[in-house]
């Protein structure tokens, strides 16, 4: 037994200092960069609007944004931390994104052992954009790297297995209300990425229906261009609990009020596909798959619906 537990410890240690390692290296990459350009368009934009939440402002009645008070009120307090230092605060973006590639190797781990699932990490790290001789866009504190962060970690903590034994299965609820707590935070900040998460971790605990449906409503009150995605996700998440009704509902709603979005046509095939195959209702599924085809022909769907579209027609 004390054989067993020095081996596991041995190996917790060795989880710990490769995580550790993958930490240091994106941080001391990012940090190379700190001082590196500025942006003037959205940079200098969102400073500015820190430093006006900081004096009193308040967003959308004193200064018009996109973004939410809790994304302004948690940089105004860093930056009154940090005694208004554009450069601490790039410091803290890059903690931040040190921190992402980090929760992206320990999830990569669940499914690829070694240093294989340091791919996903650097690829992600990589993939930012750097602008030479103009900026680097992980310099800039977008809220997105503050939800991914946070979508990250509701990651982790949904995926933490639970233990045997009634003890550790008490010690396991933690995890979701870890999960709970990352995606408030990341609807905080980032209202489109928090719905998505918050839906998830519903969905997660076996309330994929009622999250779908949750989803599809929230989705009306976000800005117009994430609302197709949002729905589109939501009739998806629907299907993988089973709720073909709630799912094509779902879908229905996406297809009356934006036709033209891209998710539309995949949206439109599925429908198309249950109409005919659960609902027994061929003319309406040759109806929509004949809408589809003409307004979207270039739709990676479309072949797949004119076959669908064949087969429906040769009835």
């Amino acid at each position: 037994m004390r054989e067993i537990d020095t081996e596991q410890r041995g190996s917790g240690l060795a989880s710990i200092l490769k995580a550790g390692l993958v930490f240091a290296g994106a941080l001391a990459w990012l940090l190379t960069l700190r001082d590196f350009g500025f942006q003037l368009e959205d940079e200098g934009l969102l400073l500015m609007q820190i430093d006006r939440y900081a004096a009193g402002d308040l967003p959308y009645s004193d200064f018009q944004t996109g973004y939410t008070p809790g994304f302004y009120g948690f940089w105004a307090w860093l930056t009154a931390c940090l005694g208004n230092s554009t450069v601490a605060v790039r410091g803290c973006l890059a903690v931040v994104n040190a921190a992402s590639v980090t929760a992206l190797y320990l999830l990569a781990r669940r499914v690829a052992g070694g240093w294989i699932a340091l791919l996903p990490a650097l690829l992600w790290l990589l993939w930012i954009p750097i602008y030479p001789g103009e900026f680097a866009s992980f310099n800039v504190p977008y809220p997105a790297w503050l939800s991914t962060l946070a979508w990250l970690l509701m990651a982790l903590a949904l995926a933490r297995p639970a233990g045997p034994g009634s003890a550790a299965r008490s010690a396991s609820l933690i995890w979701p209300v870890l999960a709970g707590v990352a995606a408030a935070a990341c609807f905080a900040v980032k209202p489109n990425s928090g719905a998505l998460a918050v839906a998830g971790v519903q969905a997660h605990l076996g309330r994929g229906g009622a999250a779908a449906l949750k989803l599809a409503d929230e989705a009306f009150g976000l800005p117009v261009g994430d609302r197709a995605v949002l729905l589109a996700e939501a009739a998806r998440m629907a299907d993988r609990a089973g709720e073909r009704a709630a799912s094509a509902d779902i879908r229905e709603r996406l297809l009356a009020e934006y036709p033209d979005a891209p998710e539309a046509a995949e949206a439109a095939l599925a429908l198309a596909r249950h109409r005919s195959r659960v609902e027994r209702n061929a003319p309406d599924a040759i109806r929509i798959l004949e809408d589809l085809i003409t307004r979207q022909p270039n739709a990676a769907v479309v072949p797949e619906a004119r076959l669908e579209l064949e087969r429906l027609r040769s009835r």
